[in-house]
């Protein structure tokens, strides 16, 4: 398996990470584990076209993880490529369809010629969580997980050839599901945070802001020595931190991670690829 990390930032804008994206590429299929803002853009640096992606799949509907489907679907049908399957959580389908219909906004003028047809019969499909799937040989397993309460958010196990990577998608801390779910994996790619570095991405925010942040945190995301805990009980081979703030330091991350995971650790970047 070879994974590439397209996007390892958060919801706000950071320079050097684009919203989240992971590619992986295994027993000749490839899926893209969402689509954030920016995040295509690191695909040609790893040699990986459009036309490798056969299936997306997507964690949330969070704009940090969903904004580059637009992209995407206008981009494969501009350059003529076979559209992937598209599965998520519930309300994948209304929001593929929004997406579609900002498509042929971009694509109308030059619509002669163009398979923008082919945006007509997009491959949708809703997931009921723990019935597992193929995509070709890729076996794909999943679990719901803890993020925020209006909407269903999903965890991916990817498994081929004797080989599994988990993608935590956004979660709050879920001892359940990844004691389960990420059981024996190679890698575990999870979402982290350090108090340390949301304590400087809200540095210059007004003290309502801040509150209002640091509770959603606690809310609906994982700090690095919860995630490392977790990979440690999962018996995880590596731990790959992911989803970062812009402000986080990554000695910050890998002694707090040490601190309670005794597996490799590795703090993602964009662009990064890793041969599992």
């Amino acid at each position: 398996m070879r994974v590439v990390f397209c996007g390892t930032g958060q919801a706000y804008l950071d320079p050097a990470r684009a919203g989240s994206s992971v590619f992986v590429r295994a027993a000749g299929s490839g899926v893209l584990l969402d689509c954030g803002p920016g995040s295509l853009g690191r695909l040609p640096g790893a040699g990986v076209g459009l036309d490798a992606i056969d299936a997306l799949l997507l964690s949330h509907l969070h704009f940090d993880h969903t904004l580059g489907v637009v992209e995407l679907l206008t981009r494969m049908a501009f350059e003529e490529v076979t559209l992937p399957l598209f599965r998520g959580p519930g309300d994948t389908s209304v929001f593929m369809q929004a997406a579609v219909e900002f498509a042929r906004t971009q694509l109308r003028f030059l619509a002669e010629g163009l398979w923008v047809e082919r945006l007509d019969v997009l491959d949708v499909e809703e997931l009921e969580p723990g019935e597992p799937f193929h995509v070709g040989e890729i076996e794909v397993t999943t679990r719901t997980v803890p993020h925020a309460g209006d909407l269903h958010a999903i965890a991916y196990r990817l498994a081929a050839g004797g080989r599994s990577v988990v993608y935590s998608g956004d979660t709050a801390p879920s001892h359940e599901a990844f004691t389960d779910l990420a059981d024996g994996a190679d890698v575990l790619i999870h979402e982290s945070y350090t108090a340390l570095g949301l304590k400087r991405q809200t540095k210059t925010m007004s003290e309502q802001r801040r509150e209002a942040v640091y509770q959603a945190f606690r809310d609906t995301h994982s700090d690095v020595g919860q995630v490392a805990t977790i990979a440690q009980a999962a018996g995880v081979g590596t731990l790959v931190l992911s989803h970062l703030l812009p402000l986080e330091s990554e000695q910050e991350l890998m002694k707090l991670a040490g601190a309670e995971f005794s597996g490799n650790i590795i703090v993602a970047h964009d662009g990064m690829t890793l041969d599992v």
